[in-house]
């Protein structure tokens, strides 16, 4: 009888597909579709799990994975582009209300 194991799966969008990663193993994948990358991942996770020795899996498993959504009382935040729009995303996706961040000129 196989073991049951239980692990967390961030799917975000990005250009044409979805990338997707289980951060418990810090393992991705991605797909063209949500359900295709969850699957690609299902799929990673249980061949890493399959092929990884004892130690390794040990080494990368990481057990305090919290994830909540976080109030900020910020203004004004620094970030690069390309962070600035995935920051963006999960705001809107998490708050669902408009928040200001400034770019640094």
């Amino acid at each position: 009888m196989k073991q049951k194991h239980r692990f967390t799966a961030i799917i975000e969008g990005e250009d044409n597909g979805y990338v997707s990663l289980c951060p418990e193993l810090d393992i991705a994948s991605q797909g063209d579709t949500i359900e295709q990358a969850k699957a690609n991942l299902i799929e990673a996770v249980e061949l890493f799990l399959e092929v990884a020795s004892p130690s390794e899996i040990d080494h990368r498993l990481k057990n305090d994975i919290f994830i909540t959504p976080l109030s900020l009382g910020l203004t004004q935040i620094t970030l690069e582009t390309g962070f600035l729009t995935w920051i963006e995303r999960l705001k809107s996706r998490f708050f669902g209300r408009e928040t200001r961040f400034l770019r640094k000129s």
